[in-house]
């Protein structure tokens, strides 16, 4: 007979490690640049830096929304909490469209 292997979480959860990698070593280049940026007194390091945080919260957000995705189901939450990728994905969207309005508002002053 046959094993068969349920799979728990998101099909995302089975990429986490990747995530955390690229998470981890976007950081570092952050703060690289920060550094670099500080220490020069490079504008364009700063700003790319600035840029490189978006990127840096939108992963660490898609790793905690994993995290939190593999929650087992319970009796309230019958379906579990892969939903909280979806929200995640939502807010990261409404801070990058903030951001460019933001940006779009100054450009215009």
């Amino acid at each position: 007979m046959e094993e068969i292997k349920i799979q728990t979480g998101s099909p995302a959860s089975r990429h986490k490690k990747n995530l955390l990698f690229v998470l981890l070593l976007s950081g570092a280049y952050m703060i690289a640049e920060v550094i670099g940026g500080l220490i020069t007194q490079s504008l364009a390091l700063m700003a790319d830096a600035a840029h490189m945080l978006t990127d840096v919260v939108g992963l660490l957000l898609a790793f905690i929304a994993i995290k939190i995705g593999e929650r087992k189901a319970d009796a309230s939450k019958t379906f579990g909490y892969y939903r909280t990728e979806i929200l995640a994905a939502v807010i990261n969207a409404v801070v990058l469209l903030g951001i460019s309005l933001y940006v779009l508002y100054e450009a215009y002053q």
